[in-house]
């Protein structure tokens, strides 16, 4: 194996040339950091296809977002462009309560002009605009729908619904978006697209064919539907008094409350009209009569008693 076959020739994305070197038109340069850090309008690792011939000395990278007449971004079209739901479909549903939450991932492919792969560095990523939009309008999620990237406690699946794994033969893959339907949302179930705007300004979609982007329409999208949320009340709820223990000058009685939904548990309880204290504790109210609050334990939970208990929190205070 020669030399030319160890090593790929100087100008391709394997090799990339760096500012300084001459040039062949055609020739792809790469953005160093230390490009970056002297002009933070660079973004490290970005590609950058030369339009002339000769050195590359006082000719400088055009900023993100545009193009000049000796540089252009290679990063300028998608091959494959997708969303689908963590659960590997194109349909899901969530609880309709501001909480329970849904990921939702992008693939795509980069590509150039000539079709060839881009390989795209953490900080290109970072630059990038990537959103989930309406695939009707192609405007922004209808009011009372939203998505970010952190997840929450809970971001459960309805009975039903597993994650599944991730798509190997895309070559990159956004941070997966974490989606939530508020109770007041006047839509109860969208279809969800997406959109990427690419480093020179160009923009593709996944939104309904009747649209033009300038770097592609692929017309791919996912259906979700917001559940009614469960409401605790008496009717699916119980509260067992326990005559614990008594003594001469003192009484104890322990309340145990129960969600008799069936394969729902409480993940999370927010006190208030009580004092703040551990898990377990006890204490003498000011005005000097023994009145002891105690505050339970959560049960043991399942998986499957995991998978409906969805719907949000529950507030209780026990005495």
């Amino acid at each position: 194996m020669d030399a030319v076959q160890r090593q790929a020739a100087a100008g391709t994305y394997e090799n990339p040339k760096v500012w300084g070197n001459d040039a062949q038109k055609g020739d792809i340069f790469v953005v160093r950091q230390s490009d970056a850090d002297n002009n933070n309008i660079y973004a490290a690792g970005d590609f950058m296809i030369a339009q002339f011939d000769g050195s590359s000395r006082g000719r400088y990278y055009p900023g993100w977002g545009e193009n000049n007449a000796d540089w252009q971004h290679a990063w300028s079209g998608l091959s494959d462009f997708r969303i689908v739901f963590e659960t590997g479909a194109a349909s899901g549903s969530i609880y309709g309560n501001g909480l329970n939450q849904i990921g939702v991932r992008i693939y795509f492919t980069p590509i150039d002009v000539n079709g060839t792969v881009v390989p795209l560095s953490s900080a290109v990523l970072a630059r990038t605009s990537i959103t989930l939009l309406d695939y009707t309008t192609a405007q922004s999620l209808p009011s009372g729908w939203a998505y970010g990237t952190s997840v929450n406690q809970f971001h459960t699946l309805p009975e039903g619904q597993s994650t599944a794994a991730r798509f190997a033969e895309f070559v990159q893959e956004v941070t997966t978006y974490y989606v939530t339907c508020a109770t007041d949302a006047r839509s109860r179930a969208i279809t969800i697209g997406s959109k990427i705007t690419l480093p020179g300004g160009g923009y593709a979609l996944n939104a309904d064919q009747h649209f033009n982007a300038p770097a592609g329409n692929f017309k791919n999208s996912v259906a979700l539907r917001a559940l009614t949320p469960i409401f605790y009340n008496s009717s699916n709820t119980r509260l067992d008094r326990e005559d614990t223990a008594n003594g001469k000058d003192w009484d104890q009685d322990n309340y145990y409350f129960t969600i008799t939904e069936q394969g729902c548990y409480i993940i999370r309880s927010d006190i208030s009209g009580a004092p703040s204290g551990p898990s377990n504790w006890s204490i003498i109210s000011k005005d000097k009569h023994p009145n002891w609050h105690y505050i339970w334990q959560f049960g043991a939970e399942s998986p499957s008693e995991k998978l409906s208990m969805i719907s949000g929190s529950l507030r209780f205070c026990a005495s």
